[in-house]
């Protein structure tokens, strides 16, 4: 079993899902050793995963062991390597233990109480979405589906994404409701930095978006809303 951390500031959240509080660690206190490597320095962590500060890059999809160091204390688990980007890697923990889980809630406690500020990236309200967009960057241009959008950013299914760091325009589909029901009317561009790599495609941020791209954006975000409701209600 692994040793506790002396306060606990959390509670256990049970085996449900885990909540998307992700706390930002701005010192080096959590380290992760990835397959018995050197430790290296945790930048997040939350109960659903974490991101190391790795120079190396692992294959997405790879699974590892990761070990966290707190003090004086240490827990291995099995993760999955979700995404890479230019300073680390994301890791997703895979089946946590009631043990394992206490572990990391406390941790989590300890942080927050020692002023660790919540990652301020996962408090915009991300939902699903499909829509057709368009991409483009100064090495081509491709059409490509959204798969989830917030109001700070998107991820875009590719399978030939933007280099992590690179700024792309991202074209959404524009709506106007004088054409006579509120269908696509134009499209509307914004800059996005490519900030992660997935199997599947890219994650990106969006950098000083216009009025007309944060309405295209909104609206976007409506419809998932209604889609959203519909089912809850069906």
């Amino acid at each position: 079993m692994a040793k506790q951390p002396t306060s606990v500031s959390a509670a256990d959240s049970g085996q449900g899902a885990p909540p998307a509080l992700r706390v930002h660690l701005a010192h080096e206190a959590i380290q992760v050793s990835i397959d018995g490597g050197e430790p290296a320095v945790a930048r997040n962590l939350s109960l659903g995963g974490a991101f190391v500060l790795l120079p190396r890059r692992l294959p997405i999809g790879g699974k590892v062991t990761a070990t966290l160091h707190y003090e004086q204390s240490k827990l291995t688990l099995a993760a999955r390597v979700t995404h890479t980007q230019r300073d680390g890697v994301g890791l997703a923990f895979l089946e946590l233990s009631s043990d394992a889980r206490r572990f990391v809630t406390s941790v989590i406690g300890r942080m927050l109480s020692d002023g660790s500020p919540v990652d301020d990236r996962w408090r915009a309200a991300r939902l699903p979405v499909s829509a057709a967009i368009i991409f483009s960057w100064p090495g081509g241009s491709a059409s490509a589906q959204l798969r989830d959008l917030s109001a700070t950013g998107a991820f875009v299914v590719t399978d030939a994404p933007p280099p992590v760091g690179e700024h792309a325009l991202v074209y959404l589909a524009g709506y106007s409701y004088s054409n006579g029901g509120g269908i696509p009317s134009e499209l509307r561009g914004g800059a996005a930095e490519v900030v992660r790599h997935a199997a599947d495609g890219f994650g990106c941020r969006f950098v000083s978006p216009s009025a007309e791209f944060a309405m295209a954006v909104a609206e976007l975000l409506r419809r998932a809303e209604e889609e959203v409701d519909d089912r809850d209600e069906s």
